[in-house]
């Protein structure tokens, strides 16, 4: 009876990591920004969508770089700056980058992976929802 609760144990184990992997291998690369949707919790006149912004990339070794602008009451925002990234398990990513003021780290929900999308949110502290709609450059 220990040795099948072993076996069962080390197997769920084996599967887990083994999705964790695939997620990473499926992120890891450079993607279109077809679309953005930031949605503000405090202030409607914040919240914007984008089409076609940029661009993001995931390297192996956990770092990463945007590069994509978007449009908001008139001003255009330009976001060109390196982040590093980790994948918590197979529906949370981790982002770190600079904001001007210091290094904040978002947690991104995955809700699609595959191969030639993905789709990812983030809700912020005080509500706001931005929405990532990624396609891989081909």
């Amino acid at each position: 009876m220990k040795k099948i609760i072993v076996i069962i144990a080390f197997v769920g184990i084996f599967v887990s990591c083994s999705k964790e992997k695939r997620y990473e291998r499926r992120l890891i690369g450079t993607w279109k920004i077809v679309h953005i949707d930031f949605t503000s919790a405090t202030d409607t006149s914040k919240s914007f969508v984008a089409e076609n912004a940029g661009g993001v990339q995931f390297l192996p070794d956990g770092t990463g770089k945007n590069d994509y602008s978007y449009k908001n009451n008139a001003v255009t925002y330009v976001v060109k700056d390196p982040f590093t990234w980790s994948n918590e398990n197979n529906d949370k990513v981790l982002i770190t980058s600079y904001n001007g003021l210091g290094y904040t780290t978002n947690e991104w929900n995955v809700e699609e992976n595959s191969r030639n999308s993905q789709i990812l949110r983030n809700v912020a502290s005080d509500g706001d929802v931005t929405i990532w709609k990624l396609e891989r450059f081909k």
